[in-house]
């Protein structure tokens, strides 16, 4: 039974990553968005930083923060960071629920205040809250 679920797991993340490898393939993203994206996570640790220096901070957002940035810096992954694609999607998913959390705390105002990056890096961000760009 644990062998079969272990197959059928290896399985959905070869097909999810051969998927995201053919519409790279087929969209072949330009320098600027590649190096856009690279921006990204340091990005989002300045911000979170930035954040994090605020004395009105609500003390369930400051808790959300340092369990992102900690899992974000860690080496320690829940997926390795080594497989394809799908590595870095634990990181996204992570990011995304305490960043949601965050950003209901403390409101996306504060989120546009303390990014550091560039415009589309923030609508990405917002986006991966949930929260419209309104700019």
């Amino acid at each position: 039974m644990l062998v079969d679920a272990l197959i059928a797991i290896v399985i959905s993340l070869t097909v999810v990553w051969l998927v995201i490898a053919l519409v790279l393939v087929v969209k072949r993203p330009d320098r600027e968005t590649i190096a856009a994206v690279a921006k990204l996570p340091g990005e989002l640790v300045s911000m979170i930083r930035t954040l994090l220096r605020e004395d009105q901070l609500p003390r369930a957002a400051r808790i959300r923060l340092w369990i992102l940035l900690g899992y974000l810096i860690s080496p320690i992954d829940l997926v390795p960071d080594f497989i394809p694609v799908i590595g870095y999607a634990d990181d996204v998913i992570v990011t995304a629920i305490l960043l949601r959390g965050t950003a209901r705390s403390v409101g996306a105002d504060a989120l546009r205040e303390a990014w550091p990056g560039s415009s589309d890096n923030l609508k990405a961000i917002l986006r991966l809250c949930g929260i419209s760009d309104r700019s």
